[in-house]
């Protein structure tokens, strides 16, 4: 039995087997990368909000880092001030507090030596040294410290601190 087949009917099987074979190709290839993108698409989305959070976190840095500056002659009082406040309200007794001689450190600041002696117990000085970073009026540097334990009093520790304010010219 032999089938004729017209030139229209050709054309007609040729195009639906193409189709065929088109949709076939799709389903197996394609598909799946187009759900895979799909995914990879959702976890770009996620990465991207992770990173905005982060460059926001990082601004909020800068700026508090910003914040931190060199003080002026002329704001020095607030400076010490503020490292007093900071000290007394993490239950530091400042026995003594002595601002030195300004330095001349370099051409665009000069250092302000403060000697200091105090009384604290070991968790609230070292509390307190910790926050020496966050001070907001002054960039201080501890120089050199002194350590003892006090004689009347063996929970409380005496110390004695040579401090570095940074001062801009």
């Amino acid at each position: 039995m032999k089938i004729e087949l017209t030139k229209q009917q050709l054309v007609v099987i040729v195009s639906v087997a193409v189709a065929v074979a088109s949709l076939g190709i799709y389903l197996i290839l394609f598909r799946p990368l187009i759900n895979k993108l799909k995914l990879l698409h959702l976890e770009c989305n996620g990465l991207e909000t992770s990173v905005l959070q982060a460059r926001d976190a990082i601004s909020s840095l800068k700026l508090k880092e910003l914040k931190k500056e060199f003080v002026s002659e002329t704001s020095l009082p607030l400076a010490i001030e503020e490292l007093t406040k900071e000290g007394k309200a993490k239950g530091i007794n400042f026995i003594s507090l002595t601002p030195k001689q300004i330095e001349r450190q370099r051409e665009s600041y000069k250092i302000l030596p403060i000697e200091m002696e105090l009384e604290a117990s070991y968790v609230m000085l070292g509390v307190f040294l910790g926050r020496l970073d966050d001070l907001n009026k002054s960039l201080v540097r501890i120089r050199k410290f002194n350590i003892v334990s006090n004689k009347l009093h063996p929970k409380m520790l005496t110390a004695r601190l040579s401090l570095d304010m940074y001062i801009l010219e």
